[in-house]
């Protein structure tokens, strides 16, 4: 809560198209507390169709709450397609999303924008995700995605929705920018959890997830499971301090 009052206080630089530099705190200046919380923004607006980003700086490493001795390997990371409310629900404590790091969870649904002749940074009027690809919160929001991908370690899950008609999309978020931002050597495994509602819907034989597999780095160990939402929200509501993964 104080790292978040001080941002509030504070112009953040932020921006995801710089090429050099720390792409996190450069070029668009955000007053934190002139964000507006447009929550629908994002509900599930990572799952559009978005360009192949590469990591240009290790800013997201520093906003890890993870315990790792060495800065810039978050382990137990928790990736999603489609599932952002389940997957959410259940991150807290064990598994880390990408809204879950400090810098993610300060700025998961807000909106900035600029506009031609001004200097002012809006949080109204703004283009959403899908009208302007370069906008500066889909930039973000690529950029973060792919660095945090990138410092993923050990064993690392995915959450798809299984009620898709294709569970595994190449031309979002995951497939377009995590996957392909894996780091070989770092990241060991990937369980894939198909969730569905009630047993129906995609299973394991899926051939979008033999699409998964193929972008998969070499030594990378391939898991998959299929899983209620109803079971897993279960089994998180009497999770323990272990942290034994509910899938």
């Amino acid at each position: 809560m104080h790292a978040i009052a001080r941002l509030s206080a504070e112009s953040v630089r932020l921006s995801g198209v710089s090429a050099t530099g720390n792409s996190f705190v450069r070029s668009v200046a955000i007053p934190v507390n002139r964000m507006v919380n447009e929550t629908n923004q994002r509900t599930n607006e990572r799952d559009e169709p978005v360009r192949s980003v590469r990591p240009k700086d290790s800013f997201i490493r520093t906003g890890s709450r993870t315990n790792e001795p060495t800065l810039g390997c978050v382990s137990q990371t928790l990736f999603w397609s489609g599932t952002r409310e389940v997957a959410h629900q259940m991150s807290g404590g064990c598994y880390q999303t990408l809204e879950d790091t400090m810098l993610g969870s300060v700025l998961d649904g807000k909106t900035w924008c600029g506009k031609q002749g001004s200097n002012e940074t809006f949080d109204s009027g703004c283009p959403n995700w899908t009208q302007c690809v370069n906008n500066p919160v889909r930039s973000f929001w690529s950029r973060a995605s792919a660095e945090f991908a990138a410092v993923a370690c050990g064993d690392a899950a995915v959450l798809l929705n299984g009620s898709s008609d294709t569970p595994f999309d190449p031309h979002c978020t995951f497939g377009s920018i995590e996957v392909k931002n894996f780091t070989p050597g770092l990241m060991k495994s990937l369980t894939v959890v198909l969730v569905t509602k009630d047993n129906v819907g995609a299973n394991c034989t899926d051939e979008s997830l033999k699409n998964l597999q193929k972008e998969l780095k070499p030594g990378m160990k391939y898991i998959c499971k299929e899983k209620t939402e109803s079971e897993l929200l279960t089994c998180r509501k009497n999770q323990d301090q272990s942290c034994v993964p509910c899938w």
